[in-house]
């Protein structure tokens, strides 16, 4: 009997460090990311306020969860401002999402 109890923990075992092992030659990517649209929600003589939808990519072989999503906003080579997505969300394996992100802006700001 304790043959078998010794053999069964050595498969076990081998199993385990097999499947940590190859996650372990998986190579991060960067998650990819572009404006898909940018929604128009009011326009004002100070300003105004957008949705914008960012289309993330997850090009890796396993699930990303992120706490938060920060960009910068460029229009026509000038910083417009940044953008804070601040709830957690999942990117599942080889995925697209798009996440939609509030933007507030003076035009001052702009140009």
């Amino acid at each position: 009997m304790m043959r078998s109890r010794g053999g069964c923990r050595l498969i076990l075992s081998t199993i385990v460090l097999v499947g940590c092992s190859s996650l372990g030659w998986q190579r991060f990517q960067d998650p990819t990311i572009e404006v898909h649209r940018i929604l128009v929600r009011g326009i004002t003589l100070s300003g105004g306020s957008l949705d914008v939808e960012v289309q993330v990519r997850n090009p890796n072989g396993y699930a990303i969860r992120a706490t938060r999503l920060q960009l910068g906003l460029n229009v026509a080579g000038a910083h417009v401002g940044d953008i804070r997505h601040e709830e957690a969300f999942e990117l599942p394996k080889d995925s697209t999402r798009i996440v939609t992100v509030p933007f507030e802006f003076r035009w001052g700001g702009v140009g």
